[in-house]
């Protein structure tokens, strides 16, 4: 018990960098990062009530927890042609296209 914090963030560490650095599919990566994101923020949800001491704390930090995980879902796609995730809400730059390819974002 004493290390399971640990693992469980080496384990989501390795999974993240299989899902998003690997020669995989854009199609597998938009399913793998969902799914990916609600584990992530499912396990952060549990360890925090778990873990924080005054309970009201969690009236703030579970709607937050939430408002970015739908930033992530909302803001992040993946180019069809080389798979590269993309954050399409960075001011500076074509959201539009992929800084590696130059392919058109759908």
């Amino acid at each position: 018990m004493r290390y399971f914090e640990t693992i469980t963030f080496l384990l989501l560490l390795f999974s993240h960098i299989f899902i998003l650095r690997t020669d995989k599919k854009a199609s597998f990566k938009r399913r793998a990062f969902r799914w990916w994101i609600i584990v992530f923020a499912s396990l952060a949800t549990v360890y925090l009530a778990v873990m924080v001491a005054d309970k009201i704390l969690l009236l703030i930090v579970i709607p937050g927890l939430a408002a970015i995980v739908f930033g992530w879902l909302k803001f992040t796609k993946f180019c069809d042609w080389c798979g590269r995730m993309v954050q399409t809400n960075l001011p500076f730059g074509d959201s539009n296209r992929c800084p590696r390819c130059g392919s058109s974002i759908s």
